[in-house]
């Protein structure tokens, strides 16, 4: 059970804030050059502190 709910943590956390990010930054009519970059960045970020949180 603690798997389970460490994978949905997780999960949860990289949609929220990582495809959220995506969402926020093409909805804003960005430059799409800049769009890829934030984006990228987002998931990295929350990659980078979801294993420093374990």
């Amino acid at each position: 059970m603690k798997k389970f709910c460490a994978e949905f943590i997780g999960t949860f956390v990289l949609v929220l804030f990582a495809c959220g990010t995506a969402t926020v930054v093409g909805c804003n009519g960005a430059e799409p050059n800049g769009a890829y970059i934030l984006t990228a960045l987002a998931f990295g970020l929350v990659i980078v502190a979801m294993a420093y949180s374990i």
